[in-house]
């Protein structure tokens, strides 16, 4: 949305893309194990993702202007992987102050557990949120969307679409605040 009249025609946009990031564990084996056998992994990794957590790295490296990812975080730093995920955005220059902290005890981190096949290429995943809910419309309208009306003249808004109604609400709301 453009939030104000822009005096300045070489004004590089603000991207602020709302949504999930996961941490992956990816265990690459020789070949797929069959039902109920025990196989090691030749390799394994960890990885920040999710589609927003991605497009905010690749679009960072586009210089097309500053970007910013919103979404939420287990209040309990979750083991260390809210730490890594925060820190692995930071890395590509993108920023994550705006995001929203749940309480909550079984809260953790979005996970994938990703088996890789070296013998076919082929992956399982295995995704869970763990608890931790998607960004709430009500955080978004009252945390978020004012601070970047105000702060961004040219201003990008990306939502991830997991929960249509909430991300629906978001939506209204920015282009409220693109009329006031």
């Amino acid at each position: 949305i453009d939030s104000a009249p822009m005096s300045d025609s070489r004004a590089k946009c603000h991207f602020a893309l709302v949504g999930g990031v996961y941490i992956d564990e990816i265990h690459e084996v020789a070949a797929y194990p069959s039902e109920d056998s025990a196989i090691r992994a030749a390799s394994v990794q960890r990885r920040r993702s999710g589609n927003v957590g991605n497009s905010a790295a690749v679009l960072s490296q586009l210089d097309a202007g500053s970007v910013e990812w919103v979404g939420v975080v287990p209040a309990n730093g979750g083991d260390g992987a809210v730490a890594f995920a925060l820190d692995s955005l930071h890395a590509y220059n993108v920023r994550t102050e705006r995001h929203e902290r749940v309480q909550g005890e079984a809260i953790g981190m979005p996970t994938s557990m990703i088996l890789s096949s070296r013998a076919t290429g082929s992956r399982t995943i295995v995704s869970s949120r763990r608890g931790l809910r998607e960004l709430c419309a009500e955080y978004f309208s009252r945390e978020v969307l004012p601070a970047l009306v105000r702060e961004h003249p040219v201003l990008w808004l990306h939502f991830e679409g997991r929960e249509p109604g909430s991300v629906a609400r978001m939506v209204a709301e920015a282009d409220r605040a693109r009329l006031a």
